[in-house]
């Protein structure tokens, strides 16, 4: 089984880890809990906004935003 790795923070997701799977731009992704739960807006905006950035370039710009 290949290492699957979290979409948001690019850290390995462990087989005891809680995960959510989404679909982002078509694409089937893998997430850890923590890291969807707490983007999960962010995602839904940007999906709608920006839907030619990968997940991991969206949640960037949207916290560059914020700050």
């Amino acid at each position: 089984m290949a290492a699957m790795t979290c979409s948001i923070c690019g850290n390995s997701i462990s087989l005891v880890q809680s995960t959510r799977e989404i679909t982002y731009n078509g694409k089937n992704i893998t997430l850890h809990y923590r890291c969807w739960y707490e983007n999960q807006e962010v995602i839904k905006v940007m999906e709608e906004r920006n839907p030619h950035l990968s997940l991991q370039e969206a949640i960037r710009i949207a916290r560059e935003g914020k700050e």
